[in-house]
């Protein structure tokens, strides 16, 4: 698969991950794009028959990076031009059938336009996503402590996915759900 990257950070902002991956996810599903969800921080994107391509979260030191990657399926392309060569000759050998072998050599063309638009759809949906994610406001230390005490908080433990503080014998982190054992 011939590949477009797409990347970039938001600096600062790592202990907000689980935050950013809902308001990211929700961007993703309400684009023109078919999305699957693999897990807490990557997504699975898809355009028509042939465009595919996938999508990242992860925590570098204090920023959330994302990392992204669109391209084309090549088995759907492949059988089109297989399709279209086998059209090739047997309108070489009826002038009149010549018709369908444009038909279908314009799906060709139809379907590289796809990986454009898919790069597209997703890089728009983590702008969207940074947009709003900037726009929503930190909590501060002693609001962040009164959410925190209800759950009975180590200052020790930590989610190392969304940096919340946990309790020693959580299993799961109870905000962003990350497997923590």
């Amino acid at each position: 698969m011939v590949a477009r990257e797409i990347s970039g950070s938001i600096p600062g902002e790592a202990n907000r991950i689980g935050d950013f991956a809902e308001i990211l996810n929700e961007e993703l599903m309400s684009s023109n794009i078919r999305v699957k969800r693999k897990s807490q921080f990557e997504w699975k994107v898809r355009r028509g028959i042939n465009t595919k391509g996938k999508l990242r979260i992860y925590r570098s030191g204090s920023n959330i990076v994302y990392e992204g990657r669109v391209g084309h399926n090549y088995i759907p392309l492949v059988l089109s031009l297989i399709l279209t060569l086998a059209l090739l000759i047997i309108s070489l050998f009826f002038i009149y059938l010549g018709i369908f072998f444009t038909f279908f050599f314009l799906f060709i063309f139809l379907a590289l336009g796809d990986v454009d638009r898919l790069e597209y759809e997703v890089e728009d949906a983590l702008q969207r996503a940074i947009n709003r994610f900037s726009l929503q406001p930190t909590i501060s230390t002693p609001q962040r402590e009164e959410k925190i005490a209800k759950f009975e908080p180590s200052p020790d433990h930590y989610c190392m996915y969304c940096g919340r503080r946990i309790t020693p014998d959580a299993i799961y982190c109870p905000r962003c759900g990350g497997r923590i054992r």
